[in-house]
């Protein structure tokens, strides 16, 4: 079942509540395996999102956080080939 888009009314998710958007509403297109950061990009908007770890000291990598990305951010950070919308 796919979750109902929040991401005109969210920008950021943490914890299980991130996992769970990310595994039930939106798309991985790319991680950068130097940084342990995923981007995500959702069906319905195309918004894209970013899922990283930032108490990586943490064990298991600490949980995650998901967050909003622009277009632009997106491109500079994961890579020119990432589809503008």
């Amino acid at each position: 079942m796919t979750a109902a888009c929040r991401c005109a009314s969210s920008t950021v998710f943490q914890g299980v509540a991130a996992e769970d958007y990310a595994r039930s509403h939106l798309t991985h297109v790319k991680t950068n395996d130097d940084t342990w950061r995923s981007l995500f990009v959702c069906r319905e908007t195309g918004t894209y999102w970013r899922e990283s770890f930032p108490t990586s000291e943490a064990h298991g990598g600490g949980p995650p956080v998901l967050e909003i990305l622009s277009d632009e951010a997106a491109r500079a950070e994961f890579g020119s080939d990432i589809v503008a919308r």
